[in-house]
């Protein structure tokens, strides 16, 4: 467990303005030199928030390496504000991460596709009869 704070960015944002955020990292077990396994993020609390209104906050957590659906974006509930202008969420969301192995299943695939195209390919030329 790894528990980081960072500073925020905005119009009403105060430059001491914080958050902290727990995060938990749960390998797979799998090695294929890329990351597979849980990423946990736990949003705990923020400090010197301005005191009106309620917030929350978005991450974008990269799920693979390429493709659509490569990030995940998650939007935590929205905090409870106490008078001192200290946020509470105590929200969590896990993230199933798979950096390996894609690559290799969608040039499978489209190799796979071409052989398919080439062998209908080949039955279509022999059912026609040439032109010669």
């Amino acid at each position: 467990m790894c528990v980081l704070n960072g500073t925020l960015r905005g119009a009403s944002i105060l430059e001491d303005t914080t958050i902290g955020v727990e995060v938990e990292w749960f390998p797979s077990g799998e090695d294929d030199g890329a990351p597979h396994g849980t990423l946990g993020i736990n949003l705990l609390k923020g400090n010197n928030f301005p005191l009106e209104g309620s917030w929350s906050a978005t991450f974008k957590v990269p799920l693979k390496l390429y493709g659509k659906d490569a990030a995940q974006t998650w939007r935590t509930k929205q905090s409870s504000m106490d008078p001192s202008g200290d946020p509470e969420w105590n929200d969590k969301h896990s993230f199933k991460i798979e950096w390996g192995g894609g690559r290799v299943a969608e040039e499978d695939f489209q190799v796979k596709l071409m052989r398919k195209l080439c062998l209908q390919m080949e039955q279509l030329e022999s059912m026609v009869p040439s032109a010669c």
